[in-house]
């Protein structure tokens, strides 16, 4: 672990120098938090992100990227979205788009579930903005219902206020009617 690169210290919100243990963006709840990221021994431009906070078992162990894959193909745990994509990050990964977390939710309904359940477990949110698995699982079911659009224009305060109408695609509307509060 010597040969990682640590950060002895970080700066908080005034700008001042603190200890990284004092404060630190993982802390929840007087929790300790060590993420654990999947970085590669094979990917030295990544590795300024580590800490004693941000870990990457793959580095400490030296296992490099096409190992890992191979390993996680023979396990029988290479995630789904492989079958149609040569590269893609994890299936449960927090950093993935909308568009990968909705093929995810469409497609592999036995994934979702566990992430969904995870998601209860965790003590903090998947998205950084506080958006949880649950609150993406409420959209696209949403979505499938026509109650918010699936495009560009989401927006999230649509699911406490959603349109009345949402037009298919190519449906042409002269307003987007709301409902009046």
């Amino acid at each position: 672990m010597s040969d990682i690169p640590m950060v002895p210290e970080t700066q908080n919100r005034q700008g001042q120098n603190t200890p990284l243990s004092a404060e630190r963006p993982t802390r929840r709840g007087k929790r300790n938090i060590v993420e654990y990221l999947g970085i590669a021994a094979d990917e030295p431009d990544r590795f300024g992100q580590l800490n004693e906070w941000k870990r990457a078992p793959l580095v400490e162990f030296g296992i490099e990227e096409d190992l890992c894959g191979l390993y996680c193909q023979y396990g029988r745990c290479l995630g789904p979205s492989y079958e149609i994509s040569c590269r893609d990050g994890c299936w449960f990964c927090h950093n993935q788009g909308v568009d990968s977390l909705r093929n995810l939710w469409r497609n592999y309904p036995d994934h979702w579930a566990l992430l969904l359940k995870w998601d209860t477990d965790s003590p903090v949110t998947f998205k950084a903005d506080g958006h949880t698995v649950h609150d993406f699982d409420r959209r696209f079911q949403m979505e499938v219902e026509r109650k918010v659009p699936s495009d560009r224009t989401f927006r999230w305060r649509m699911l406490d206020d959603p349109p009345k109408f949402v037009a298919d695609a190519g449906e042409q509307i002269s307003l987007f009617e709301r409902r009046i509060r």
